[in-house]
């Protein structure tokens, strides 16, 4: 329940009170956060129709990916497509739904028990 205290509101009127002399009762009262300016009109950026906003979404993706296109693994990477078994063409498909997505059987002391047989379908 929303307890008010008696003091004046930025719109002039005590304690709820509504321009035509009604007085607006807790129950009906909706909580709103405070609202801030509209920043689109301080931002000195053109509008884009969307067809133009996507190809620039696209455009700007396929600029990123081309640069590390031809990078090596890091991290974990070797590990999680070099080193998987799973990924091996004489292995069968059908080891990538009951192994995790590093190659190990899902049941062994060692799998970090990250089933992700789809991501590693597309490794294959």
């Amino acid at each position: 329940m929303l307890h008010k205290r008696g003091h004046r509101h930025k719109n002039g009127y005590m304690n709820g009170a509504t321009p035509n002399g009604g007085v607006v009762s807790p129950e009906d009262e909706v909580l709103q956060a405070p609202r801030r300016p509209n920043p689109e009109g301080y931002i000195p950026l053109p509008r884009l129709e969307f067809p133009v906003a996507a190809a620039l979404v696209f455009v700007l993706s396929v600029v990123c990916f081309a640069v590390s296109y031809d990078g090596d693994f890091v991290f974990d990477d070797s590990e999680a497509i070099v080193g998987n078994k799973d990924l091996f063409p004489e292995t069968p498909v059908s080891n990538i739904f009951i192994n995790d997505f590093w190659g190990k059987k899902l049941d062994s002391k060692t799998s970090h028990k990250s089933y992700r047989p789809l991501t590693v379908l597309t490794f294959r």
